[in-house]
């Protein structure tokens, strides 16, 4: 198996864009990190990595910026 590292920047939604951008070079992981938020900063906000998690094409790790 190939480990392949690429950075992109691209202007959008950027759950949308993660996902996009996933699909169409099929990857197999997405490493996403989170802030950890709750309550109703998180339903302000909105949380990306969460949407991504729900709707992305492959495997999603998810990991906190800050131990809990």
């Amino acid at each position: 198996m190939e480990l392949v590292q690429e950075r992109l920047i691209v202007t959008g939604a950027p759950a949308a864009e993660i996902m996009k951008c996933a699909a169409a070079k099929q990857v197999q992981l997405i490493i996403i990190g989170t802030h950890g938020r709750r309550g109703v900063t998180r339903f302000l906000m909105g949380s990306v990595a969460e949407r991504v998690l729900r709707e992305a094409p492959c495997a999603v790790l998810v990991v906190p910026a800050t131990p809990q």
